[in-house]
């Protein structure tokens, strides 16, 4: 789950940081509540931590394009 700000602050904790992980973002739900149609009934976005630096993941949504711009940190 994410916070009010859409971020995941205690996202596992103490782990190596060395692994694959899968986000998955449930759109539907978020859409159906504002009456809203979407094309996009979840999101699922993969990538590689390979050490302890803090990433970002940005996502823009609208209910018919998704834009991804690249993991900062």
């Amino acid at each position: 789950m994410t916070d009010q700000n859409g971020r995941i602050t205690d996202f596992l904790p103490g782990s190596a940081n060395s692994e694959i992980f899968e986000l998955t973002y449930f759109t539907a739900n978020y859409f159906k509540k504002s009456n809203t149609k979407s094309f996009y009934p979840f999101i699922e976005v993969v990538f590689q931590i390979s050490d302890k630096h803090y990433y970002h993941v940005p996502i823009t949504l609208q209910p018919m394009v998704i834009r991804f711009t690249g993991g900062t940190r």
